[in-house]
């Protein structure tokens, strides 16, 4: 990998929403591509989504997702605005170890039985990306942007599409540490992904300086505990808990401060602003993942979807109509059926995952409709 010699600047307050030059008054900087630039056979459209390991883009006109891998710490953009180098020669061990577990994230999730599946991924001097065809047309963030609460079956159906993701890298002793709602990326028949897995399994992420919220486990914002699934789960149910509330939940540091001054938590209490809207299940689910003790947490995605499906079915526990601006259609009854084994590697979590994009994206319609009609 080269080494910069013009004075770099990583990670230096670029706009995600614009590709700026990288290279000002001999100055470099970590930049996304401009609009029109080609990433292998890609043509980038615009900037999804920055993380600390590097940049999402939607391209091809929108119907192709690509990641970039970018480690914006260390990393910053030559002067034909498209290679990458690194600051200092001192880097790259840490650039190959961050491009290892990149293209290892890659295969893994090119090999999920989902249709956010990984279609291409590539490395080529020193560059890497892959490629999910998928024509996006929202994140998790702009549903939840007019502070409107979402129904029960469009939080379930976003549960299961996370859980699917997350527990493919989590089985092979990855992590995503930053996930966010703009990070959950939302298109049409079925289809979810996540992006912005974190590549480095060597040091603590930073402050996530791309999120305008802090969604990061007790145990990862402050540096004391053992980081595992449950960390990614504290941050889901973060998620989930501004679903409910219409509000972030106090961020964990905040709560271990409290916690270690012998002060109440001061994180109200989702069982009382959810109480009514939704069932209590899901309620008990968020509460449970938003503990700070990791092992109250569940500790893998079986223990998770049994904690979302205590009886073992996928229909939520009747509770009283919520009030929404936004509501999916109820759910026609099904006939019963002999259970059928999986088929073509179909997992349980995957099979949970059908229909749920349609839901959100539905809901998502009926916002923005609600929102131009205000």
């Amino acid at each position: 990998m080269t080494t910069d010699t013009h004075n770099p600047t990583p990670d230096k307050a670029a706009n995600p929403k614009d590709a700026p030059d990288s290279f000002e008054g001999d100055v470099l900087q970590a930049a996304p591509l401009a609009p029109g630039a080609a990433l292998g056979s890609h043509t980038i459209s615009r900037v999804l989504v920055t993380s600390d390991s590097g940049y999402t883009y939607l391209a091809n006109d929108g119907a192709t997702v690509v990641q970039e891998y970018f480690p914006l710490q260390f990393a910053v953009r030559d002067t034909d605005n498209t290679s990458l180098l690194l600051c200092d020669a001192q880097f790259n061990t840490d650039y190959e170890q961050g491009l290892t577990e990149f293209l290892r994230l890659a295969r893994v999730l090119s090999q999920l039985d989902h249709p956010g599946r990984i279609a291409h991924y590539q490395e080529n001097d020193g560059a890497a990306w892959y490629a999910v065809e998928l024509p996006v047309r929202a994140s998790l963030a702009d549903l939840l942007q007019p502070g409107q609460r979402l129904p029960e079956e469009t939080l379930r159906a976003v549960l299961y599409a996370a859980i699917t993701y997350l527990d493919a890298v989590h089985e092979t002793g990855g992590l995503h540490l930053e996930l966010t709602p703009e990070r959950i990326l939302i298109a049409d028949e079925d289809q979810l992904l996540i992006c912005g897995f974190s590549t480095d399994r060597f040091h603590y992420p930073l402050d996530d300086v791309h999120s305008e919220h802090d969604f990061r486990a007790p145990e990862l914002a402050s540096y004391r505990g053992q980081l595992g699934r449950w960390t990614d789960y504290y941050a889901l149910g973060a998620i989930l808990y501004q679903a409910v509330c219409r509000s972030v939940p106090v961020d964990s540091l905040t709560r271990l401060d409290a916690l270690d001054r012998g002060l109440e938590d001061p994180l109200p209490s989702v069982m009382d602003a959810g109480a009514g809207y939704f069932s209590l299940t899901l309620l008990s689910l968020i509460n449970r993942l938003l503990s700070l003790d990791t092992a109250e947490r569940p500790q893998n995605a079986e223990e998770l979807i049994d904690a979302i499906e205590p009886k073992g079915v996928l229909d939520p526990e009747p509770a009283d109509p919520p009030e929404l601006s936004v509501e999916a259609k109820p759910a026609k009854p099904r006939k019963q059926q002999a259970s059928k084994s999986p088929t073509n590697g179909e997992n349980t979590i995957t099979r949970r995952v059908k229909g749920a994009s349609s839901i959100v994206l539905s809901a998502l319609d009926k916002t923005k409709s609600a929102v131009n009609l205000a």
